[in-house]
């Protein structure tokens, strides 16, 4: 994503996977965010300083309510991330998620996130 309508347009598509009461942990940063709005700036600032960014999926594991994914995440380093300002370097690290769905398991309730920033930071310092 390299333009801020696009960004806006990622960013509204992941938000409504989400149920409004959602919580996310993001256990690299320690962050938690509560709730929709909470999720969209999140994502705003994950997502927004990495342009032509991809997430791929290398395995999934489901259980009844649960899905646990085993992903690889790349983009350029187009804005400042993790205290980093822009190099313009395509950085590439490994992350999992671990997602929970409602009862009726039409919205995802809770994620859970790790990744490794020192992965992250020595292909950007």
């Amino acid at each position: 994503v390299s333009t801020e309508a696009g960004l806006d347009d990622l960013v509204g598509q992941i938000v409504e996977l989400f149920a409004e009461d959602v919580r996310l942990v993001d256990l690299s940063t320690s962050q938690t965010v509560k709730g929709r709005e909470e999720m969209r700036a999140y994502c705003r600032g994950y997502f927004g300083p990495l342009s032509n960014m991809r997430i791929d999926v290398a395995k999934i594991f489901d259980s009844e309510n649960a899905t646990t994914m085993v992903l690889t995440i790349s983009g350029d380093h187009t804005g400042e991330l993790l205290g980093v300002a822009p190099t313009g370097r395509r950085v590439t690290y490994p992350a999992i998620c671990v997602i929970e769905l409602n009862e009726d398991k039409s919205k995802m309730c809770h994620e859970t996130l790790g990744y490794d920033t020192g992965v992250i930071l020595s292909q950007i310092q």
